[in-house]
């Protein structure tokens, strides 16, 4: 066929620019396959046909006057301007030019229109039906297939909307209309119109292709127009000047979406099935690439492939240009199939001159967008989506994403930057819905969730207007960063929504659904908590929440640990239940709340004032410390305590009343009933002799019930008597019995018509019976001797068995019979030092010596009548001894030193002196060796008595004196340099203690002087080595033996309260009977053993947890 060339040349508009396209040659074949749908229906549907007709007939019928008047008035318009110029709204008013004819895009699409006529020859209506009468001013003659007017006026509107594509759909929208006038005329049937515009699209998708539109006469047009519109817009945008506000013809999107979708095929019957995939022209991306300057061409020729018709359509032949919807996608993407990033960047949006420059900083899809890839929203710009969205999911990495319509995502909404904007919109997914820290989530109106995954908000969140959040049952949400802004959020859902941010929001709280739980004290802003019914509220450990409190139905207030505070007012008529393992304090004013407060498993103060009716149950606590009104039902495992007020009060079987706080006034303003079961605690405080009061404004109604006496230990007179209950209307009924905590005490009730009285009473149970050592027996009979009226008889007489014991060991002064223990194993010094002496060898000559020691140990009570000793000593002693040629040598010591130990709750300090001689002799191998000492101590002792409720410092002077006799026999067996000696020992040991008398104690003790002996066996094996290294001799030794004792194991000594004269026998700590000894040194001499240094170490350690451990160094020198 012929190949028809056009070159037509366009004035600008106003200002005389030219424009020369290029060629824009089409082949008619082309247009004829892009047509050849007609073909098959002028053929093979006679149905289409007559129903193209009888549309003519129809729309012409429908048209008012207007327009008719509207349609003749186009059949002369044929310049961009004058069809386009009634969209372009506010842009149409500001140059005189634009409403003029200069502005001519020529008829690139002629040819093939004409071509088409030609081809088909199809006649037009008024010549195939003869009652179709054409409008006085229309013209038309010859073939009426495709329209040539529709043709031209969609190429001329593309190009008007290239140039300004903020006004695109309404542009388009002009054209379809000015396809329908050439029906509305009578001249053109809807099928003729339908491929007068798929001329027009193909023709200019042609052109722009073959000019490319970055360069050339096309682009430099566009500038220069869009630059002569701005001088007009006085500052404003081309975006702003656009809006044509009430006046716009075209300012209606609904309307201009559904006239839109009507033309596009005049609902005239398909062709075809309507399953084939889209196909996307070739060029056809370049018809909205001003609208989305953003986009690249493969992202440009997806959003028309996602929002094409339906395949099968009328005219559609399988290339797609009858299925093209070019004002579904001017509203972005109809799917999102594949994982597609979209980048605005607001910097591209400063020069205006550039068609749709403005959509990279802020643009908006309509499109109810489907498919299963996540859309991420890149750059600075802004992106809005309005419909109901169905898609995989989001990310956000910069600039901001606003949602107004319904969103439902399959996958993660994830924004790791930029701004997530919800404004009466929804968004739930199926997936996580995250935020990072910097991230920022606005929230106006909407509702967000997740199905089935986590939401995790930990990047700033904005409440322009109540947001939602809503988490599905059996979720977990969080909002850990933080909430500020002037709206209110609103929780839904049955899981669970965490707030630990210190969040400034004014809105107001709303729990709807599930539960809330506040991690910080302004986790929920500055307003009110709204909780419906069926809600839980829940505090974290340490939060003071100032919120006010409305209840709207049963809902619950949950510390699951520590202890939490609702400082804000209690308000509402709902039922509210108190739970979990912690502990809530209300301090807010709850006057207000005329509803019912149910506890259990928790315990509640209420410092404020509370209405309505409360319930205490099931292991729950209530304690009214403020101006309670409430009534209060206590029933089987609940506790009512307190310093203030309640209501009326009923106590069921099982239930309690404890007034005050360790002690404590309850006043009830009103009736009291305690039930059968029922238990009334009271208590007593030591100190201040202040004890619980029950003080009741009406009628006491006793059905029974037990009546608990804890009293704390202590300073306690049992002859007081005290009140317990008092009843302004008086008391009926009593107690079915009184019980107490105190084993010496038996309680007992007094009534009076309008109180109940409690008295303690002595009973018949010793203090003795409780105890278990011999000690502790023998004190506890002395003491029953107190006086009833002293602090120490009524510290004692309240006190549980445990507690008796550990009073009566305080009490019994038993260190002052250890004292002798202590002297006697300390004696040992003396004695060890003297035989070491005799056991060395410094030949005939005199010597001089001397011999510091350190020790420390410990023995324990053993014989469950005494506790343990601990002790330490150190000292020095020095002495003089002379040997003979013979092996005779004799020798005096003395020494001086410090002791100290601690026994039976006191301790003792004693300065210790001491004398002894020693001599001792070898013949043969037979070695006898002996001595005698003596020494005296100057004790002071400090005794605290100290038990529950009782307290006292004791102390004393005392004298004591310790003498002794010891000797051994060895057999001496040498071999070279080793000498070994096993040997036998015995030691006699008395102990005399002096006076004691305590002073300032109502426990202060006294005792008369005692002696103590004892007497020891040692047996043993000792080596030693001699070596010489040069000049010095080296000799190292040791020593292991068993020693017993044979006598005075236990000391004991008579005691006597000082206050009372009663007196008891106490037994001290006991020596180890039997104990292992063992020692070990080194000697270092010169080789003339004029001088030598000894360092030795010795320990004993046996029953009764005997152990000690003793360091002496002894300085040799030889005259």
């Amino acid at each position: 066929m012929q190949q028809h060339l056009f070159r037509r040349t366009a004035a600008g508009i106003g200002t005389g620019i030219s424009l020369l396209l290029l060629q824009a040659g089409a082949q008619a074949e082309q247009a004829h396959e892009m047509l050849s749908g007609f073909s098959d229906i002028q053929k093979n549907r006679p149905d289409i046909i007559a129903q193209n007709l009888q549309d003519v007939k129809d729309i012409m019928a429908a048209s008012t006057p207007a327009d008719q008047t509207a349609a003749q008035d186009d059949e002369t318009h044929y310049s961009a301007t004058q069809i386009a110029g009634p969209a372009l709204g506010g842009l149409r008013a500001l140059n005189p030019g634009i409403d003029g004819t200069g502005w001519n895009f020529n008829d690139v699409a002629a040819a093939a229109a004409t071509e088409g006529k030609n081809f088909y020859n199809n006649p037009r209506p008024f010549v195939a039906d003869p009652s179709v009468h054409k409008l006085p001013r229309a013209t038309g003659s010859g073939s009426s297939f495709p329209s040539g007017h529709t043709s031209k006026g969609y190429m001329n509107a593309l190009y008007t909307a290239w140039i300004f594509p903020e006004r695109f759909q309404q542009i388009m929208t002009r054209a379809s209309e000015y396809g329908l006038h050439r029906i509305v005329n009578g001249v053109h049937y809807p099928l003729d119109v339908i491929g007068g515009r798929m001329v027009g699209e193909w023709s200019f998708a042609g052109v722009m292709a073959g000019n490319g539109w970055q360069a050339g006469a096309l682009k430099n047009t566009a500038q220069s127009v869009r630059a002569d519109m701005l001088k007009g817009c006085n500052g404003s945008s081309i975006a702003a000047c656009a809006d044509g506000g009430s006046s716009d013809a075209f300012g209606n999107y609904t309307k201009n979406r559904a006239d839109w979708e009507t033309r596009l095929t005049y609902n005239l019957p398909a062709v075809g099935p309507g399953d084939k995939p889209a196909v996307v022209p070739q060029g056809a991306e370049y018809l909205i690439m001003t609208r989305f300057p953003y986009l690249s061409a493969d992202q440009l020729r997806e959003v028309l492939r996602t929002t094409e018709l339906p395949s099968g359509i009328v005219l559609d032949n399988g290339e797609g240009w009858a299925r093209l919807d070019l004002f579904r996608a001017a509203d972005g993407y109809g799917a999102i199939d594949a994982d597609t990033t979209v980048t605005l960047d607001a910097a591209r949006a400063t020069d205006d001159t550039q068609p749709g420059a403005g959509y990279n900083a802020s643009d908006i899809w309509r499109n109810d967008i489907g498919g299963s890839g996540v859309l991420t929203k890149a750059g600075s710009g802004e992106l809005t989506l309005t419909g109901h969205n169905t898609f995989g999911g989001l990310t956000i990495s910069g600039g901001t994403l606003r949602l107004t319509g319904i969103n439902e995502y399959s996958r993660n909404v994830n924004a790791g930057g930029g701004t997530l904007v919800l404004e009466n919109g929804s968004l739930r997914t199926q997936g996580d819905i995250v935020t990072s820290p910097g991230a920022t989530l606005r929230l106006s109106g909407g509702t967000l969730g997740s199905e089935n995954g986590d939401l995790r908000i930990a990047g700033r969140t904005v409440l322009v207007g109540s947001g939602e959040i809503n988490v599905a049952p059996g979720r977990q949400g969080s909002i850990s960063g933080e909430v500020s802004g002037p709206g209110g959020l609103v929780k839904s859902g049955a899981g669970t929504l965490s707030l630990t941010g210190n969040n400034s929001y004014a809105g107001g709280t709303h729990v709807t659904a599930g539960r809330l739980d506040l991690g910080t004290s302004v986790a929920a802003g500055t307003g009110t908590i709204a909780l419906d019914d069926g809600t839980t509220l829940g505090y974290s450990d340490g939060i003071t929440v100032l919120n006010p409190l409305l209840l709207n139905g049963a809902v619950n207030l949950a510390v699951d640990s520590g202890e939490a505070t609702q400082a804000g007012s209690l308000s509402g008529a709902g039922t509210y239940a108190l739970t979990g393992a912690g502990r809530l304090s209300i301090t807010g004013d709850a006057s207000g709340f005329s509803g019912h407060t149910d506890i259990s498993q928790t315990s509640v103060n209420v410092t404020s004032a509370l209405g309505g009716s409360v319930s205490v149950r099931d292991g729950g606590t209530l304690a009214a410390n403020g101006p309670l009104t409430a009534t209060v039902d206590v029933g089987r495992g609940g506790a009512l305590k307190g310093s203030g007020s309640t209501g009326s009060v009923h106590v069921g079987n099982g239930g309690t009343v404890a007034p005050g706080n360790s002690p404590g006034t309850l006043r009830v303003l009103g009736d009291l009933t305690m039930d059968k079961g029922s238990v009334y605690r009271w208590e007593t405080e030591a100190a201040t002799g202040l004890s619980d009061l029950l003080s009741v404004s009406g009628k006491a109604t006793l059905s029974g019930g037990q009546v608990l006496h804890a009293g704390e230990a202590g300073t306690y007179s049992p002859l007081a008597t005290y009140t317990i209950l008092t009843a302004a209307g008086g008391i009926s009924g009593q107690f079915d019995g009184v019980a107490s905590d105190y084993t010496f005490l038996t309680p007992q009730l007094g009534y009076t018509p309008d109180s109940v009285t409690l008295r303690l009473v002595r009973n018949d149970v010793s203090f003795a019976s409780v105890a278990q050592t011999y000690n502790q027996r023998g004190v506890a009979q002395a003491a029953e001797h107190f006086s009833p009226l002293g602090a120490l008889y009524g510290s004692l007489a309240v006190l549980n068995a445990p507690q008796m014991r550990t009073a009566l060991g305080s009490l019994s002064g038993e260190g002052y019979a250890s004292a002798a223990t202590a002297l006697s194993e300390n004696s040992r010094f003396l004695r060890n030092a003297a035989l070491d002496r005799l056991r060395e060898h410094h030949g005939s000559g005199v010597n001089a010596w001397v011999r510091p020691w350190k020790s420390d140990g410990t023995l324990s009570g053993g014989s469950q009548s005494a506790g343990s000793l601990e002790g330490s000593s150190s000292g020095i002693m020095v002495g003089v001894d002379g040997g003979t040629d013979g092996g005779f040598r004799a020798g005096v010591l003395a020494g001086t030193g410090s002791s100290s130990w601690n026994a039976g709750g006191g301790s003792t300090n004693s300065d210790d002196h001491l004398f002894g001689l020693y001599a001792g002799g070898q013949s043969g191998q037979v070695a006898l060796r002996a001595g005698a000492g003596y020494s005296h101590h100057n004790l002071d002792t400090r005794r605290s008595v100290s038990f529950e409720g009782f307290s006292e410092q004791e102390k004393a002077g005392a004298h004591a004196s310790v003498m002794q006799a010891f000797g051994e026999a060895g057999y001496v067996m040498e071999t070279g340099a080793l000498i070994a000696e096993p040997y036998a020992g015995i030691t006699a040991v008395k102990t005399r203690l002096g006076s004691v008398s305590e002073t300032d104690g109502e426990a202060a003790l006294r005792t008369a002087g005692g002696d103590q002996t004892s007497t020891f066996s040692t047996a043993g094996l000792r080596a030693s080595w001699s070596l010489t290294a040069g000049r010095v001799s080296v000799r190292p030794y040791t020593d292991v033996a068993w020693r017993h004792v044979l006598s005075g194991v236990t000391p004991a000594r008579e005691m006597t309260f000082a206050d009372t004269g009663a007196g008891f026998r106490v037994r001290g700590a006991p020596l180890s009977a039997d104990a292992a000894v063992a020692g070990a040194g080194i000697e270092l001499a010169d080789a003339g053993k004029e001088t030598s240094l000894t360092l030795g170490w010795n320990g004993i350690y046996g029953e009764n947890g005997r152990q000690e451990n003793a360091g002496n160094l002894t300085l040799n020198v030889a005259f």
